[in-house]
């Protein structure tokens, strides 16, 4: 595995996949990308693993690891991100990875252009992070620029991100296949997160948890009385505020094509998120209503 960490190494390396070419050129080879903030975990694994699948042997796997400081609306959130590089690239090699791309932190983020949002900026997320997703796409259209790829793998995990990615992709014409992997979760039923490791074992292994649980007895309550979505908002933020430790930051149920507010039941993909503030950290998750989850590739 190669360790890149300047643009102008990485933009030679990609360079050198054209030299020599022959009838199988690998500018006709998938160049797959995997962008992370390192503090890699199972969900990582799972993405990397797929991106490994398609590439196949004759293609080519790049993970990025770079702690976006656009993408924080909050010093201290950022400062404290759990990073661990050395475990990260032990990881990586065992995965099979061709190069891990690590750019400055201080050079890398733009200094002059922003990628701002116009529709899809009224997701939860959005609004509890003003600037948040702007940071996301602004770095992710860097990376999506200096790589080249044909294919880039995300986590349904952050769906609103995932959305937000895959229409600057077509607002851009850009020539990327966006794959999306499904949540995976802790064998409690938390998602994984790199910011699980800055809960206590209590609540991560107890506590948080409930996060889920909540989800899956809201989807059964909306698929099974069809009830409308401001009581089951209700019941959900009671049940996640009534656990003392918990804090919701928002619960809401919205469209999975446009984030538009549902009001009752429909034959559409209907999702509902939440995020919860357990021991000062920000848990955000979600669970389609109305809709099956996503499979991984086969």
């Amino acid at each position: 595995m190669k360790i890149i960490d300047s643009v102008a190494t990485l933009l030679a390396w990609k360079q050198s996949l054209f030299q020599g070419a022959s009838a199988h050129s690998p500018v006709d080879q998938p160049l797959v990308f995997v962008p992370t903030m390192g503090s890699l975990h199972l969900g990582h694994t799972a993405l990397i693993q797929q991106a490994r699948k398609l590439a196949g042997s004759s293609g080519k796997v790049v993970v990025s690891i770079f702690v976006n400081p656009l993408q924080f609306d909050q010093q201290d959130d950022y400062d404290h991100y759990p990073r661990d590089l050395a475990k990260d690239i032990s990881l990586l090699k065992k995965l099979g990875v061709d190069v891990l791309f690590i750019p400055d932190q201080k050079s890398f983020p733009p200094k002059n252009t922003l990628i701002e949002l116009k529709k899809l900026n009224h997701g939860p997320q959005s609004l509890a992070r003003p600037g948040h997703l702007t940071g996301v796409c602004t770095i992710i259209m860097k990376f999506f620029v200096i790589i080249s790829p044909t294919d880039v793998f995300f986590g349904e995990k952050d769906y609103e991100q995932l959305l937000v990615i895959r229409g600057m992709v077509r607002d851009y014409e850009l020539p990327i296949h966006i794959h999306a992997v499904a949540t995976v979760r802790e064998p409690s039923g938390l998602a994984y997160s790199s910011r699980n490791q800055r809960l206590s074992h209590d609540s991560r292994t107890k506590k948080a948890p409930l996060i889920f649980q909540v989800l899956r007895k809201a989807k059964d309550m909306w698929q099974e009385h069809q009830i409308p979505s401001s009581e089951l908002i209700e019941y959900v933020t009671g049940q996640l505020n009534n656990h003392h430790s918990m804090c919701c930051q928002y619960v809401v149920i919205l469209s999975g094509d446009d984030l538009t507010t549902i009001e009752k039941p429909v034959s559409g993909e209907t999702i509902l998120f939440v995020s919860v503030c357990l021991e000062g950290v920000y848990l955000i998750d979600h669970i389609k209503l109305t809709s099956q989850e996503t499979k991984p590739l086969t």
